[in-house]
């Protein structure tokens, strides 16, 4: 199970998938392409100051400072990560503990 934890200065992304065996697991590539388009688009797309964790099964990216337009990037992989646990709910879970999110309405 890939879990995905989200809190104000956190997107945390760990665990495998399951879904297929290693190298063509279609859920769990799903989730490390948008964790890891998060990630560079922070790092390429903004002025933002992250730290990043990134191992086997693991993405923790972490935020000292983060923008409206980061805000948005982060926005962009919940709705991709949560169209994904909607699909494969025994494969991935989302957590969010965020207290505040940047929604269309204060962009």
């Amino acid at each position: 199970m890939i879990s995905i934890e989200l809190e104000d200065d956190r997107v945390y992304v760990h665990g495998h998938a399951g879904q297929g065996r290693f190298g063509s697991d279609i859920v769990c590539a799903g989730i490390s392409a948008l964790a890891e388009t998060l990630r560079f688009s922070l790092e390429e797309l903004t002025d933002d100051i992250i730290a990043v964790a990134d191992d086997d099964g693991l993405m923790d990216i972490k935020f000292e400072t983060l923008s409206l337009a980061g805000g948005l990037l982060v926005e962009s992989f919940v709705i991709g990560a949560t169209a994904i646990a909607n699909g494969w709910p025994e494969n991935v879970q989302v957590r969010d503990d965020r207290s505040r999110r940047v929604t269309k309405n204060t962009a």
